[in-house]
């Protein structure tokens, strides 16, 4: 059976940063979920649980360290 790849939740509202990102981390075999807001990273947090979470701290909107404290009061390892 073969071993899953970790999954990376890339969180960034610049599309040029997000796509950049993903695209290294696929290269290195990680299966890659990408969001451009905190509020999308949140609903796709609801679909799939990743095994980490890259995130932009500067955001429109909620912030990256306001996602951080929403993941920690979910149960997520910040």
């Amino acid at each position: 059976m073969p071993e899953r790849s970790p999954v990376i939740l890339v969180v960034d509202d610049e599309g040029s940063s997000r796509r950049l990102l993903a695209a290294l981390l696929q290269a290195d075999a990680y299966e890659v979920l990408a969001a451009a807001s905190a509020p999308e990273a949140l609903e796709r947090l609801q679909e799939q649980r990743p095994d980490l979470v890259l995130t932009d701290g500067m955001m429109p909107g909620v912030s990256g360290f306001e996602l951080a404290a929403r993941l920690a009061k979910k149960g997520f390892a910040v």
